[in-house]
């Protein structure tokens, strides 16, 4: 599963193209990120990492790649509506 998320992460980096996925954090809770915007992929040690913008939390994250489920790629239209409104509970 982690290949086949690093695979899709890649192309995402490379077109700025933005995210979708369920987390678990070190402490077990899962958690859902909409509208990621990868950046950089790397590795240390023995896991693969990668830190992306979060354009709802207008912050800049580190996730661990092997934490990651369900990862989905979303364009830019399917976050915000014509007039410009936040979709985000469409992702949810």
């Amino acid at each position: 599963m982690q290949d086949e998320h690093r695979h899709n992460i890649e192309p995402a980096i490379k077109k700025r193209d933005a995210i979708s996925f369920r987390y678990v954090r070190a402490d077990g809770q899962r958690t859902r990120h909409n509208a990621v915007y990868p950046r950089e992929l790397f590795e240390k040690g023995d896991h693969i990492f990668f830190r992306a913008y979060c354009h709802f939390t207008k912050d800049t994250r580190l996730f661990w790649l092997d934490r990651v489920q369900s990862l989905q790629l979303t364009s830019r239209e399917k976050l915000f509506t014509t007039d410009g409104a936040d979709s985000r509970n469409s992702l949810l």
